[in-house]
């Protein structure tokens, strides 16, 4: 029974530790058949989505906050607030905030490395307390 337990244990830490969105790195191999990780990033649970190269290099790590993988799920101002504030201690960076008026979109960017940038993009709050939200994590066009 203790060896069932001890299994049950090393199950479950394993499935939670590999579903960190920290654990996915650009040009890491990615052979996995899954490309939609269900996860919880700070405080939204969400899908990851991995993209690879025709080398099963990872060349694109994106995150959409959704329950089911294919909905995306708008989320409240406090939610975008705490997740911004998860992402800063996760990455250890800070972002510039650009903002498109016309399209009302808020794009924030924090470099990673020289090579690599993560954006999140969220609509505008003015005309609900809701709004769509997406990360993605590129390498920078040289």
């Amino acid at each position: 029974m203790k060896t069932l337990y001890l299994f049950f244990f090393l199950l479950i830490s394993n499935f939670i530790y590999s579903q960190s969105i920290t654990d996915y790195h650009l040009g890491d191999n990615f052979t996995s058949s899954e490309d939609m990780i269900f996860t919880r990033v700070g405080n939204l649970d969400g899908v990851i989505f991995i993209y690879t190269d025709d080398d099963d290099k990872i060349i694109s790590i994106g995150f959409v906050p959704s329950y089911d993988g294919f909905t995306p799920r708008h989320v409240e101002e406090k939610d975008f607030r705490d997740f911004m504030y998860n992402l800063r201690k996760m990455y250890s960076t800070d972002f510039d905030r650009n903002i498109q008026n016309w399209r009302k979109k808020h794009h924030y960017v924090a470099r990673l490395d020289k090579d690599t940038k993560l954006v999140v993009t969220i609509d505008d709050f003015t005309e609900s307390s809701y709004a769509r939200l997406s990360m993605m994590i590129n390498r920078v066009k040289k």
